[in-house]
Parts: structure tokens; sequence; C-alpha cells
């Protein structure tokens, strides 16, 4: 699926040009623009505009489009170029002073407008205490969450988990000690194997209660060699599909996972511009489809991430992200092969059908 950004010249006198996001001939964004690019203010105002390409339209610019992702407000745009090739949407809906009603706002932004308007850093906040965590059974010293609803039960990976009012999970966190941690890494293939169910979650972490150098002072990491418990933490990184966090300490790592769970409970409550709600899911990702790509390459052959992200030539970050996705609807799993864990295609998933539900 190839993105296309236009540009086209308009008749209107204080908007001269008309933008366009195209994916072949659907129209994904239409806009009325002051400029082909944000001047010296790094900021235009711009106007929705309706969905309908000219026929005869006189074309000044056509990029293809890198990356196209939403957040929340935002529509934050990589284009195929060398310069002036990242900018960003902020849509905004106000209310009428003096009447009854909204209206909205949309600007046009890029780097140097952002850094030099400084704009007041927005950290969405959220009541852990109007969710429930439900904490497995078999943490016998569980971390406190204040005020929160608690409950303990079975999980089936992981240590915490947040659910929401319905009772869906929407994060989970697995917590290591030091000694926990060294003795799991000490089989590091089996340790993979066990974490990757967490990475079946959109939100998850594996929470060390210890710094990194911990892991590199030899008295500390006995039996082990420094070296080794080293290398072993790398080929973690590498391998394993969800984010690692040395908390330094249980205080420290039971504030993270409070604010973790909290930040998550707000992204989750902020609504997204009405504008940007219209465009369709599917194309808040990078254009560049690895999905068909990934599951193409497997259908002939087990492959490790990295063998994966080099064939492909796509980088590994984000070669991790769509085999999760693939690894969570079901069409992937993870095998062990030698030394090595591999990544199949599970016999008979039609990737068609994971691609519409994207």
């Amino acid at each position: 699926m190839k993105l296309k950004w236009i540009i086209i010249k308009n008749d209107r006198g204080k908007f001269p040009f008309r933008l366009f996001i195209l994916n072949e001939k659907e129209v994904l964004l239409s806009l009325l623009i002051q400029e082909l690019w944000p001047g010296e203010k790094g900021n235009i105002f711009c106007l929705e505009a309706d969905n309908k390409f000219p026929k005869e339209a006189e074309v000044i610019e056509e990029v293809s489009v890198k990356s196209f992702r939403k957040y929340n407000v935002k529509l934050i745009i990589t284009l195929d170029r060398n310069i002036k090739n990242k900018c960003e949407f902020l849509f905004i809906k106000k209310k009428y002073k003096h009447k009854e009603g909204y209206y909205n706002q949309i600007f046009f932004r890029t780097q140097k407008g952002i850094r030099e308007r400084k704009p007041r850093l927005y950290i969405p906040k959220a009541n852990i205490r109007e969710h429930t965590i439900l904490i497995s059974s078999n943490e016998r010293y569980a971390y406190s969450f204040g005020d929160a609803k608690i409950i303990k039960g079975y999980l089936k990976t992981g240590d915490y988990a947040l659910l929401s009012n319905t009772g869906e999970i929407k994060a989970v966190v697995e917590r290591k000690t030091f000694q926990n941690f060294i003795k799991d890494i000490s089989n590091i293939n089996l340790f993979l194997l066990n974490i990757e169910a967490l990475a079946s979650y959109k939100n998850s972490a594996l929470l060390i209660e210890a710094n990194y150098y911990d892991f590199l002072n030899p008295e500390k990491v006995k039996p082990l060699k420094a070296t080794t418990s080293s290398r072993l933490i790398s080929e973690l990184f590498v391998k394993s599909q969800v984010q690692i966090v040395f908390a330094g300490s249980r205080k420290a790592a039971q504030e993270w996972i409070k604010n973790y769970f909290s930040t998550i409970i707000a992204h989750n409550n902020t609504s997204s511009h009405p504008s940007i709600k219209e465009i369709p899911l599917k194309y808040y990702c990078n254009k560049e489809n690895g999905y068909e790509k990934i599951l193409t390459l497997l259908n002939d052959e087990p492959m490790t991430t990295r063998e994966i992200s080099e064939k492909i030539q796509l980088s590994i970050d984000r070669i991790r992200h769509q085999l999760k996705m693939l690894h969570k609807s079901g069409f992937v799993k993870m095998e062990k092969s030698g030394r090595d864990l591999v990544w199949t295609q599970i016999p008979k998933s039609n990737y068609k059908t994971f691609l519409a539900l994207l």
C-alpha cells in the first residue's frame, strides 16, 4: 500500500493550495493550505476540504509517504525526501466564546515551528483508583497501588495486569528480582519462550528490580561470568518482543509500574478529533507493508527476527512490532531451532484476512 502526498493549485485567495494524502484513488486527508510548506513560523492554519480529487488538477508537488501515524489529536507524517520531510497536523476542537457549539482548528506544523513555539507540555492524567489491578496469586510480596482496587487471581503470564472496566486486560508486567533474573537468563532460550507470552498483549513489560550495571559485576553475577551475563542480556534485547526496564530497586520499580498503568489509562481515555477518526485505522502505520512480506518469507522457511529484517530491509524494531501483531492474531508462532528462536507461519492462516483487520 503506497500513500502519496499531493499538493495541487486551488482557486481560493487565502488558501492557494490544496493538500491530499491518497492511497491510489482513495482520499485519506484533504486540506486547504496557505503555503506549500510552513515558512519561518513553522506553523500555518488549514481548513478542512471535501474528499473529491479534481479530474483536471494542476499538480505542484507529489511525494511518497513513508510514515503516517495517529497520536490522539495529531497526525504525524514523514515524507520520502531529504528535506522538508517531517511534519504534523494538529486537530483542535474549540468552544465558541459567545455562542453555543464548537468549531475546528487545524494547524500544519514542522519541527522548527514546534521547537520555536515551545508549546506547553501536555501529559494526559488518570486516576488509577478507577481501575482494577489483578495480581498473580503466585506473587508473595506484591507492590502497593494505593487506593486502586486490587484482586488476586490466576494470570496466564506476568505478575501484574491492568484491567479495564469490562475486565479486559490492558497491560501486563512481569517482575524480576536480581537473583530471579540471573537464574532465568542462565537458560536464555527457555526464558525467551516463557516471556514471549507477554508479547501477545499490546502493552507489556519485563520489570527488573536492579540496575543494568549490577549485571556487569563479577562478584554479583556468580556463577555466571560478567561477560556472559552482559551477552545474555543483549540476546534478550535482540530476540524479545517485550520492553525491558531496569528500574534499579524495588521502590523505583513500584513507582514505575504505577506510572505505567496510569499512563495507559490516560491514553485510553483520550479521544481523537472527529476528522482523524474518519480516516480508517489501517492507515495509521508505516505504509511499507511488511506484514505480507513477512508471511511470504515464513511460508518458505522458518527465520529469526534479524534474518527477516535483513531480507525485507526494514528496521528490526518495525519487524518486531509487526511480528508481535501477527503472533497476537494467530498467524505466526515462535519455535526453538538449535540455539536460535525462529518464527514460522501457522498452517492455513490467511494473511489477507489479517490485513483486512488492520
